[in-house]
C-alpha cells in the first residue's frame, strides 16, 4: 500500500506508512474522520474509509487498545465552583467578619472584666487575712523595722510606696502563692513568673494605702490600675484610658467586690468618709 498523507491543523503532512497512520489512529494522534490520501486518489477521503478494516489479530495476540475518548476543553465543573466559591469568600468575608467583631470584642472585654473581678476579690481577702493576723492592719511595703513592730498601710508615715511591694509581702508572708493572681491580660503587663520578685511590670491592681479593717466601709482596697482616684471627702474615680474593658472593679474595705460603670473620661463618686480619714489616703500604683 502506497504511503499516506494527512490533514493535520490545515496543513499537509506526510507521506506516512500506513501502519503508522493505523499506530496514530490507535493512540489518538488522528481521528477516523482526519483527512487524508494517497496515490491514485482522486480526492481525500476519511481516514478510516482509505485504511478500511484492521487486519485480524495474530492467533493468540491481544486486540488493539481502542483510541482514548477526546479531551474535551475548558474548565470541568468542579473547578469552576471552586472558583465561584472562593470569590465569594473573598467578598463575603469582610462583611461576615464585620457583624461578627462587635460580639467577639464584647466577649473577650467581659472574659477580661470577669477575671479582674474575680482576682481583685481573691487579692482583697489575702489581704484580709494579712490583716487579721496584724492587729487589723493591712500589709505595707518593706521590711519590719528592728524593733520588730509592724508596718502597715494604716499609718501612711510608714512609708508604703508602691502596690507592688504590698504585693510582694503578700508572696512572702505565704497569704498568696500565685503571684499571677496579681496579673491579668492589659496593655505594657507582662505575667510573673513563680519564684522571681515582683515588678511594675507585673502588677495589674493598686492598693489604698492608710486603711484599717475599722476604716469605713465602700472604700476601694484593691482595684485594677488604670484609674486616678481623687481622695477628698468624697471619693472618686476616673478612667485613664488603659483598661482593656470599661468600668470600674474594686474589692472594698466592707468586703463587697463592685462595678461601676466609668465611661472614659467620667469621674464616679464611690465613697464618703470624713474630713480626717480622707486626708489619710493615697493610691499606691505598681
Amino acid at each position: 500500500m502506497a504511503d499516506i498523507y494527512l490533514q493535520l491543523n490545515g496543513e499537509q503532512k506526510g507521506p506516512f506508512p500506513a501502519e503508522q497512520v493505523r499506530a496514530m489512529l490507535a493512540s489518538g494522534e488522528i481521528t477516523p474522520d482526519t483527512l487524508a490520501w494517497r496515490e491514485g486518489m482522486g480526492e481525500w477521503s476519511r481516514v478510516a474509509t482509505l485504511l478500511g478494516p484492521p487486519p485480524p489479530p495474530a492467533p493468540g495476540a491481544l486486540p488493539p487498545l481502542p483510541p482514548p475518548a477526546p479531551v474535551q476543553k475548558g474548565m470541568s465543573g468542579w473547578v469552576i465552583a471552586l472558583i465561584v466559591g472562593a470569590c465569594l469568600l473573598v467578598f463575603c468575608l469582610p462583611c461576615c467578619c464585620g457583624v461578627a467583631l462587635g460580639p467577639i470584642t464584647n466577649g473577650i472585654k467581659k472574659a477580661k472584666e470577669a477575671a479582674a473581678l474575680q482576682e481583685s476579690h481573691a487579692i482583697g481577702l489575702a489581704m484580709f487575712a494579712y490583716a487579721n493576723d496584724h492587729n487589723g492592719h493591712y500589709p505595707d511595703a518593706g521590711e519590719a523595722p528592728a524593733s520588730g513592730s509592724v508596718l502597715t498601710l494604716g499609718n501612711v508615715s510608714s512609708g508604703a510606696t508602691t502596690s507592688t511591694e504590698v504585693f510582694q509581702k503578700l508572696l512572702d508572708e505565704k497569704y498568696v502563692t500565685d503571684p499571677a493572681i496579681f496579673y491579668f491580660t492589659m496593655p505594657g503587663k507582662t505575667r510573673p513568673v513563680a519564684g522571681i520578685r515582683l515588678t511594675a511590670d507585673n502588677v495589674c491592681f493598686d492598693v489604698t494605702a492608710g486603711l484599717t479593717t475599722s476604716s469605713p466601709s465602700g472604700i476601694p482596697l484593691v482595684y485594677p490600675t488604670g484609674y486616678t482616684l481623687d481622695f477628698g471627702h468624697q471619693i472618686s474615680v476616673t478612667r485613664d484610658g488603659t483598661l482593656p474593658f470599661d468600668g470600674f472593679i474594686a474589692f472594698h474595705t466592707g468586703g463587697m467586690a463592685k462595678y461601676t460603670k466609668v465611661p472614659l473620661g467620667d469621674s464616679t463618686t464611690i465613697a464618703t468618709v470624713d474630713a480626717a480619714a480622707a486626708g489619710s489616703l493615697r493610691q499606691l500604683k505598681p
